[in-house]
């Protein structure tokens, strides 16, 4: 098996109906992924999100944030 834990995943939208699904998706399976970057709209930048047990800040999107990424 590839180890995903190194690879950078990206979730634009993350505050909206789609990327909260994706979200609640990923905490269900056990995939070894590490944690996810988070991005949204300016107005969302700063919200917080659980993942895992952990708290993530959702990011304000640039287009930065496609650099080294393994899944958008």
């Amino acid at each position: 098996m590839i180890s995903t834990n190194n690879r950078k995943i990206v979730l634009v939208g993350a505050t909206g109906l789609v990327g909260s699904t994706i979200i609640r998706t990923l905490e269900r399976f056990d995939l070894h992924l590490s944690s996810p970057v988070l991005f949204a709209t300016k107005k969302s930048a700063g919200l917080k999100v659980e993942y895992r047990g952990e708290t993530l800040t959702v990011e304000e999107f640039d287009p930065s944030a496609f650099d080294n990424a393994w899944i958008v």
